[in-house]
């Protein structure tokens, strides 16, 4: 580039990680970074979308099925990225086109690649406890797994986090809080923002450092007794963390401030402030939909488009937050139990 620091490869690299919206802006910087990301970044981009997961009612295996959507909201049946398993095996994290799989009745975690249908099993953990649950970080190069395990007491989990680049498993001297059995497990979909790796936990958000390996815990903006989590969840838009929850008034979104929009150990200071509220209703699946907004169930974000996906018995739906309308997709007849969708974008990644 002009200024000479970055070496214009490693610039194309960094820049397409960022969501075209976000693109778009950097190409009022300079007349280069115009070229740059209409030339170079942009070509490299690829399509955005979800899979989802369910179960076959023919033959008890699971499907699972990408979508490319397009910025109007419309959803494509995408056969390349699809692909079938046994009924044991069931997605846990959605990185950067990587996949983390769990497998079988003895929990074997996988980490998948949709595009090049490379699998690499990872090794065993030196404790052999049940997980109960694991998330992905990934920077499209390399990955980090992270595990709770259950450590016998009823009161904290344990952790621990492989590494792609040692091979390894590592302890993390950390003890995870469990406050009672309705908040034993976290929310199976997490946000890796700002160096952390961030999970719906009970009435709060748990955020963990990858590199400082310390836990911060963050009430979330409401308070309720028996939360369920498949009725919210976060993502991350413009380098913050949003949190997203369905009841029977409709469809509500916060936005997490913090000063310096970092996260220290000495920033105790953290504020939620309400982006979006609606009551979640279109014209035509008005007869179908009125009056139970608390059976939606948002599952993930697209920031290239600003919509929500959302599930609602055995569809799937768009929510998107600029025109409020809300579009069932059915470009796949789903006749099978859905198990979950994952935000999924299979552009520059490689194999595990």
């Amino acid at each position: 580039m002009e200024d000479g620091i970055f070496c214009e490869d490693i610039l194309v690299d960094i820049l397409s990680r960022f969501p075209k919206k976000t693109l778009s802006r950097f190409k009022c910087v300079s007349k280069g970074w115009y070229a740059l990301i209409s030339y170079r970044v942009l070509p490299k981009t690829t399509d955005v979308g979800f899979l989802c997961q369910c179960i076959s009612r023919f033959d008890n295996t699971i499907q699972t099925t990408f979508f490319r959507v397009d910025k109007e909201g419309s959803a494509f049946l995408n056969h390349s990225l699809g692909f079938s398993s046994e009924k044991k095996c069931l997605i846990l994290d959605s990185r950067n086109g990587l996949l983390l799989l769990k497998k079988g009745w003895l929990e074997r975690l996988y980490v998948y690649n949709p595009t090049t249908k490379h699998t690499l099993q990872l090794p065993h953990s030196r404790f052999g406890m049940l997980t109960a649950h694991a998330s992905l970080a990934s920077n499209g190069k390399n990955y980090k797994v992270i595990r709770f395990f259950y450590n016998g007491r009823i009161d904290s989990f344990d952790m621990e986090i492989y590494s792609s680049q040692t091979c390894q498993w590592k302890e993390i001297e950390l003890e995870i809080p469990r406050f009672s059995y309705i908040y034993n497990v976290p929310h199976a979909h997490s946000v890796s923002l700002k160096g952390a790796i961030h999970w719906i936990w009970g009435n709060y958000i748990l955020i963990y450092h990858l590199e400082d390996d310390y836990c911060k815990l963050i009430k979330l903006p409401t308070h309720k007794t028996y939360r369920y989590t498949y009725k919210m969840c976060i993502w991350d838009s413009e380098g913050f963390l949003h949190y997203c929850e369905c009841d029977e008034h409709g469809i509500n979104i916060w936005v997490l401030h913090m000063e310096d929009r970092n996260y220290n150990r000495d920033q105790h200071i953290f504020e939620w402030q309400l982006k979006h509220s609606a009551i979640l209703m279109a014209p035509t699946l008005r007869k179908m939909f009125m009056g139970h907004s608390k059976f939606f169930s948002p599952r993930a974000f697209n920031d290239d488009f600003g919509i929500v996906y959302l599930m609602y018995k055995g569809s799937i739906l768009l929510y998107n937050l600029a025109t409020g309308m809300l579009k069932e997709v059915c470009a796949y007849p789903f006749e099978e139990p859905i198990l979950d969708i994952y935000p999924f974008s299979y552009s520059l990644v490689e194999s595990p």
